[in-house]
């Protein structure tokens, strides 16, 4: 018997898959391989199922636009550290963190 999953239930179980990426960029210590990572590995895995994330801008060097280095990693984990809470707690709604992160990232949002 074939059961049908919705495509939400599916592209969560896909979430759940990549929490081993979400934990491996939070666990890196390099800045510049932090920022890599986000680029290359975690933001198309996590788009690809139709999550929103915050619009990456590049890694400042010294002070760019007021957000220091150490302010601009913290953006994107807070982001990647709720995300990774709300999947390990199955309280992960895609309309809720797609209208939360349209709220909080306004226009930056791709």
């Amino acid at each position: 018997m074939i059961l049908p999953f919705s495509e939400r239930k599916k592209a969560f179980w896909n979430l759940q898959a990549n929490l081993g990426c979400i934990d491996d960029v939070l666990n890196e210590p390099d800045l510049e391989h932090f920022e890599q990572d986000l680029i290359h590995v975690v933001y198309p895995k996590l788009r690809k199922y139709g999550l929103l994330l915050p619009k990456l801008v590049p890694l400042p060097h010294g002070e760019h636009g007021g957000m220091s280095r150490r302010k601009w990693r913290w953006h994107y984990e807070t982001y990647l550290k709720a995300l990774r809470r709300q999947i390990r707690t199955s309280k992960f709604n895609f309309d809720t963190w797609n209208a939360d992160v349209k709220r909080n990232d306004g226009t930056n949002v791709l």
